[in-house]
This record gives C-alpha cells, structure tokens and sequence, in this order.
C-alpha cells in the first residue's frame, strides 16, 4: 500500500488470521501479530509488515506487506508580503524580517521554521529599486523562494530655506 505522510502517523499493525479450512482436530487457526521494520520521515520511506506462523507439524506461512510512504507536503511561506513602494525616508529605516513557513503537518510529518531575507538593489535620492528574497530548501531538497519587489520613490526636491524677497534700494 502507498500511505500519505500523514497517514502512516495514525497507521497500526494489525493481527493476520490464518487457517486451513478444516474442522475439529484437523483445525489449524488462529491470528499472529505482524511485525513492523523499516523508517521514515519528512521526505517519505518504507516500511514492511511481515507475519509469520508456524505449525505444531513445523510448517512456516509468512505474509509480507509492503508500504510505501510519501513524502509530506512541501512547505509553503506563511502571507509572505507583496509589492510595495516606499519614500525615500522610509527605504532608510525599512528592516527586512524572517520569514515563516510550514507544511501544516505534525510530528515527523512536520516542516516548519523561518528564513532571513537576502536584500538586493539600491536607491539614492533620486530613487531606485530593491528585492527581498526569501528561500528555503527542506531535507528533501525541495525549494520554495519568494521575491518582494520594492519601489523607492525619489526624494521630494530641495527648496530654499528663508530665500530673501525683492527688494528696492535706493542709488546709494
């Protein structure tokens, strides 16, 4: 069987009944427990069920079963933010933060965490452009990234300060 990441949390090993058919001292039944081997984690797996019985005449039946195990959901950034445009003042001030992610899955099933941002680009005063861009690659080599795009707008232009009005004089 194939089983979600999810779902092989939940799984139990079960009893395997076995008979011959036959009735009386003839019968052989019952049900043995199977035994659980193998691992797995965030990036999937594989595990086996085996069953083993073996009678009062020293004839052994097994069973094996085969489960396969998915690897859980990728991650994906938690509201990552949008485009924004930004003054000239407040590009100066503008800190990059974390950002989080998860796959919304829990025990060994779970990624989660946060990554800093990487800032690229410039601006002056006569404005610019930057990126941030988040990445994250999971154990399983699986990579998410997100980019936000930041517009500096120019400074406001320069005015005189207390510029002097007209004024007449006279010859001398």
């Amino acid at each position: 069987i194939t089983l979600t990441c999810g779902e092989v949390l939940g799984f139990t090993v079960d009893s395997l009944d076995y008979t011959n058919g036959e009735t009386g001292a003839c019968e052989i039944s019952g049900s043995v427990p199977g035994t659980l081997t193998g691992t797995f984690d965030e990036c999937g797996g594989s595990q086996t069920i085996t069953w083993e019985f073996t009678d009062d005449c020293g004839r052994t039946i097994n069973h094996t079963q085969t489960i396969t195990i998915e690897p859980a959901p990728q991650a994906q950034f938690i509201n990552p933010p949008g485009s924004i445009a930004l003054s000239c003042d407040e590009a100066q001030n503008f800190t990059v933060n974390d950002l989080s992610y998860t796959n919304n899955e829990t025990g060994v099933c779970e990624i989660s965490g946060s990554v800093p941002g990487t800032p690229a680009g410039s601006f002056d005063e006569c404005g610019g452009t930057q990126t941030i861009t988040w990445t994250f690659t999971d154990d399983c080599g699986r990579t998410i990234t997100h980019t936000q795009s930041i517009t500096i707008d120019p400074a406001p232009p320069a005015q005189f300060i207390n510029p002097p009005g007209s004024i007449t004089l006279s010859c001398d």
